[in-house]
């Protein structure tokens, strides 16, 4: 139809980019959106804030003996090394702070070997040989046979320690070495967007794979009230999909590798430029500008371009109705019928034309 021509236009225009025609009818009906946090609502470039050496216990991987504490001694420096070298090849932001706070620090990387990644947790490999694993305690919880390393102490002190740091620990060799935090300033224009899909009465949540304490103040900051942390990948998927099951249409706007399952799933799934090729793969909508305020343009334009379709419909319709059976019926002459044809036609297509001051 002419309206949605002109709205893909518009949008273009806009930085929008629609993937087909029916992504504007399902962003018109979107009532509930959902962000991701890192590299989505934040800028997506977190630096390393702090290293918090802990006080390690010993930590035994499966179908291996129980490593002996024998690296008591173990720096920052050299903890942030090892940790650096093991997600050298990790696209995670995390990761890539690391690396860049690893080379600020002039040290050297060394390349690691036998890794194995786990989506939505972190990275397990070998440094030197050396056994490392940088990641949530859910991944130490996975990969760790003991209680004390996998960060299941009951110590209300520990817990907290944990959680003040940040999401991500480093194990070194039996030993949980360290808690790392990391900045990752909230971009200047989430709370204005967050703010206008509020005012289109869109229900806003945050789901991040992120614990910390700066997944929540993050959301505070942009004007989210429901936040649910700590999620994989499959986890958002089955946020997702329970909304969805209630009967909502539902918007996903993520950028990373771990958000492409929810992409892939919602209603209507936003991605911004620059962002992974599974994320841009899964999405309906890519957002050129480097700006959030154009999803709820988005949700604008695709919500007017429907009530413009419903008005064309309507002057076809009634054009059917009412014209036809007079010319049918000789009561209008053949000219006069065919130029309330054309003037039907063109009704429809400057109502369309209407959508490009959207």
């Amino acid at each position: 139809p002419a309206a949605v021509a002109v709205a893909t236009g518009r949008a273009a225009t806009r930085g929008i980019l629609v993937r087909d025609a029916a992504v504007l009818e399902r962003a018109g009906r979107v009532d509930v959106v959902c962000f991701d946090k890192t590299g989505t609502l934040t800028r997506g470039e977190p630096r390393l804030r702090k290293i918090r050496v802990m006080p390690a216990a010993p930590v035994a991987l499966p179908g291996e003996p129980q490593s002996q504490p024998n690296h008591v001694g173990l720096q920052e420096d050299e903890v942030l090394r090892l940790a650096a070298s093991a997600d050298a090849t990790s696209q995670h932001p995390f990761a890539k702070a690391l690396v860049q706070a690893a080379r600020e620090r002039n040290l050297v990387l060394t390349p690691p070997s036998n890794v194995q990644s786990y989506p939505g947790k972190g990275v397990v490999a070998e440094v030197e040989g050396r056994r490392v694993i940088v990641g949530s305690r859910r991944l130490l919880n996975e990969v760790c046979a003991t209680t004390e390393a996998r960060g299941d102490d009951p110590s209300a002190e520990r817990e907290a320690e944990f959680d003040d740091a940040g999401s991500v620990l480093a194990a070194v060799d039996g030993r949980v070495a360290a808690a790392l935090s990391f900045d990752d300033p909230l971009r200047p224009d989430a709370a204005a967007a967050v703010s206008e899909l509020r005012d289109a009465q869109v229900r806003v949540i945050l789901l991040t794979g992120d614990r910390s304490v700066g997944s929540r103040e993050a959301a505070e900051a942009a004007g989210i009230d429901e936040v649910h942390t700590g999620l994989l990948p499959e986890e958002k998927l089955e946020q997702v999909r329970s909304l969805q099951s209630g009967s909502a249409v539902v918007g996903f706007v993520g950028d990373g590798v771990n958000d492409g399952p929810a992409l892939a799933a919602a209603n209507l799934g936003v991605t911004l430029t620059g962002t992974s090729d599974v994320a841009t793969g899964a999405a309906d909508v890519t957002i050129l500008a480097d700006d959030l305020r154009r999803i709820p343009e988005l949700v604008r334009l695709a919500r007017r371009t429907l009530r413009v379709i419903r008005q064309n419909l309507f002057w076809a319709f009634a054009y059917n109705i009412v014209a036809l059976p007079l010319a049918a019926g000789g009561h209008v002459p053949p000219a006069i019928a065919a130029g309330a044809m054309m003037a039907s036609s063109l009704t429809v297509v400057l109502n369309a034309l209407r959508l490009r001051r959207a």
